[in-house]
């Protein structure tokens, strides 16, 4: 009994190995290339404007004496 359960065991792990299938093997024919961009300075600039929309909100928006309202 004990060599029939070691004997199905061993058939059913090789079953599983065998009908796995082979290794896949991916070929990458093309090259690749790589393109460095310079960045746009566009993005320095809008800090900036936000930065000068900020300061003038914050001086017209003056808390001292002023129309009285």
């Amino acid at each position: 009994m004990k060599k029939a359960l070691v004997l199905a065991v061993g058939l059913s792990l090789s079953a599983s190995v065998v009908s796995a299938g082979g290794p896949i093997i991916i070929e990458d024919d093309a090259p690749v290339e790589v393109v460095t961009t310079e960045k746009p300075r566009s993005g320095a600039l809008l800090p900036l404007i936000a930065g000068l929309v900020v300061l003038g909100a914050l001086a017209s928006s003056g808390n001292g004496s002023g129309s009285g309202s």
